[in-house]
């Protein structure tokens, strides 16, 4: 189970890098695109910066939606394993407690049959 987890865990942890390369790239992207804009025409910084703010906006509410998702799959799944987990610590309790009642009376009877067969 706790490998079911930490293999959850590293599928997290792919998701973001994946997420944040993409939102690098945009960014990157963006950023080269800017510097195009300013090179053929230098008196549109302004709006080169409102276009380059638009689109990062854009890509982190893109990649803030990824880890949201990313994030309630992980919950949810730790969630279920909770669940089991809590099932199977029970199930062995019971079967402790069976057990021993059960160790308990054979014990009983052993003893109850050695004292009538010695006397």
């Amino acid at each position: 189970m706790a490998t079911k987890i930490e293999s959850s865990a590293a599928d997290a942890v792919k998701v973001i890098a994946m997420a944040a390369r993409e939102a690098t790239k945009a960014i990157a992207d963006a950023a080269a695109e800017a510097v195009k804009v300013t090179a053929t025409a230098v008196g549109n910084d302004h709006d080169t910066l409102i276009a380059f703010r638009a689109e990062t906006v854009a890509e982190l509410k893109n990649v803030r939606s990824d880890i949201q998702t990313l994030t309630n799959g992980t919950t949810s799944q730790i969630a279920e394993h909770e669940t089991r987990i809590n099932a199977l610590e029970t199930s062995k309790t019971a079967q402790t407690v069976l057990l021993s009642v059960g160790i308990g009376l054979i014990t009983i009877l052993t003893s109850t049959l050695i004292y009538h067969i010695t006397n």
